[in-house]
């Protein structure tokens, strides 16, 4: 038996293993940690991290590390809002709160106890925490901060809002855009606009301030402040900064569209697809074609769709084929719409395809062609959409 195995040596790790491992890895947290510190290493190691934690949280003084513990839980949340090192003075301020309650006043633990219990090397290759002093702090070790943020570790909450604030305090010109969207869709929103009002103020970097106004005018239209978004958005409009005026111009479309302004939102529409943007531009051409059906313009509206569809833009030219299948349809013009219909389908868009399906053999049926309808249901049943098809 031991004569039919061969002897397989192991190269000395240089990085490029790892590499090809990880590139074959679709969830983004474990890609990471496999590339960083390689498979068995990653996912061993990591089953040894969460024993770590877990027995340092159940165990009693002394064997228990609830200092620690609670320095492992900051250093997590701060990489889960989406910043990586946390700095020395950042996770001294933020680690106390992380105490149970029975802990709260006498944690029982020195600093230096927990800092040196979080920061050991586990099984010769990782820690809780990682040093990085040359970047002035320490960083969450992938898994362990992949196990609480998914819900499985008894640690696991929403990140609480004393980190937002001291992230948000303490967060370089570098991290505040990114920092300031994590807060805007962890329903963070007063962070959010302060992050977007410091990056507007920033003078070193126009381009990302600009930016911020857009999205601050998004925010603002969203709380119910349509006159501060309507501001915001003509501000970077009339700014001309190429990367941010286009969308800038189409949500102030967007924006006068709900407040019943056609004219004036057909106008920022058009001034969106003059500027050729290579996303703005087919979203306003679409939006334009239906604004121009409801005002009765359906020639003009056609073009539209037309136009868009020609931009190969992978989401825009989908919507806009079906819009224009939907607007034949209802012209009577079946055997245009059908080619509309099936260009939208042989995009394989996951929310427009299935729709263009549905419709599609709608409009089969009413010519008798049951057999190509059926064979239409069928591929459409296929894409698996759960809001179009149906036994």
């Amino acid at each position: 038996m031991l004569e039919r195995f061969d002897v397989l040596r192991l190269q000395a790790d240089d990085g490029s293993e790892r590499k090809r491992i990880a590139a074959q890895i679709e969830d983004p947290w474990l890609r990471e940690g496999i590339a960083r510190y390689g498979l068995a290493e990653y996912v061993g190691g990591g089953y040894l991290a969460v024993q770590r934690f877990e027995n340092a949280r159940a165990e009693p003084h002394p064997h228990g590390h609830p200092l620690g513990v609670a320095m492992v839980r900051a250093g997590a949340d701060w990489r889960r809002i989406g910043l990586d090192i946390i700095p020395t003075t950042s996770l001294a301020a933020l680690a106390p709160m992380y105490l149970p309650e029975r802990f709260r006043y006498d944690s029982q633990e020195d600093a230096a106890t927990a800092n040196a219990w979080a920061t050991e090397l586990v099984d010769a290759t990782m820690s809780l925490l990682e040093p990085a002093d040359d970047l002035g702090g320490t960083r969450a070790f992938d898994y362990i901060v992949d196990y609480i943020s998914s819900g499985t570790g008894s640690a696991a909450a929403d990140v609480p809002e004393h980190t937002w604030r001291e992230a948000v305090a303490s967060a370089s010109a570098e991290h505040r855009l990114n920092l300031a969207y994590n807060a805007y869709f962890s329903g963070q929103l007063d962070y959010a606009e302060e992050l977007w009002r410091q990056a507007a103020d920033d003078p070193d970097r126009p381009a990302e301030g600009w930016r911020a106004v857009v999205n601050r005018g998004v925010l603002h239209e969203e709380q119910g402040r349509p006159e501060q978004a309507q501001a915001d958005f003509r501000a970077v409009i009339s700014a001309a900064q190429p990367d941010v005026a286009p969308a800038a111009a189409y949500n102030l479309g967007r924006l006068l569209l709900r407040q019943g302004l056609p004219e004036q939102a057909e106008a920022a529409y058009r001034q969106v697809i003059s500027s050729a943007h290579p996303d703005m531009a087919p979203a306003a051409t679409v939006d334009l074609g239906t604004l121009l059906l409801q005002r009765a313009q359906p020639e003009q509206a056609e073009a539209a769709y037309r136009q868009a569809i020609s931009t190969a833009h992978p989401d825009e030219a989908p919507k806009a084929a079906y819009d224009l299948g939907v607007l034949l349809h209802e012209e009577g013009r079946l055997e245009q719409a059908e080619a509309a219909y099936r260009q939208a389908i042989c995009s394989a868009h996951p929310e427009v395809a299935p729709r263009a399906a549905v419709d599609l053999v709608v409009l089969l049926q009413q010519q008798g062609r049951h057999e190509q309808a059926e064979a239409v249901y069928r591929g459409a049943n296929g894409s698996a959409h759960p809001d179009r098809m149906s036994p």
